[in-house]
């Protein structure tokens, strides 16, 4: 991997590289190793798009965490904070925007974190939440428009 082709964030405590636009995994990289058809029916099965309620993504780890045989908590906060994993307490952190008086959260970004508390590192992590957004939501995903590594609704 060449940096020209990535994303350099640096900060105070590390350096991390980014794809340089959102990436989809091809077939032969979704076998067994990252869960994908398995995740993409959980998700099918139990998250309503759109509510994406706190309760939509507490029973979406539930379900996540039993069939991967994981322990992993989130922890709901206000948009303005930054989403992530923390490794130390096995928490994912979920930032929820208001939206039409209601409070939602980003179901790519949930399963961006979800991937790093699996461990997978950036490149990992974008791929892996775009790739199973796209199977379980073609046309929400057809909506999104690239910025940089990451995907936003056109408003």
């Amino acid at each position: 991997m060449k940096e020209e082709n990535c994303l350099i964030y640096e900060d105070s405590v590390q350096t991390t590289l980014y794809p340089p636009k959102p990436v989809i995994m091809k077939q032969e990289d979704t076998k067994e190793r990252f869960n994908i058809k398995e995740t993409c029916n959980i998700v099918k099965k139990f998250f309503n798009i759109k509510r994406r309620s706190e309760e939509d993504f507490r029973i979406l780890i539930a379900e996540l965490n039993n069939v991967l045989n994981k322990d992993i908590k989130l922890k709901s906060v206000d948009a303005t904070e930054s989403d992530m994993f923390i490794p130390r307490t096995n928490t994912i952190i979920l930032g929820f925007k208001t939206i039409e008086e209601k409070k939602k959260g980003s179901l790519i970004t949930f399963l961006h974190e979800y991937q790093h508390a699996l461990g997978g590192n950036e490149w990992t992590a974008v791929a892996w939440s775009l790739t199973i957004f796209k199977d379980v939501y073609p046309r929400s995903f057809a909506k999104l428009v690239a910025k940089d590594h990451c995907l936003k609704i056109v408003v």
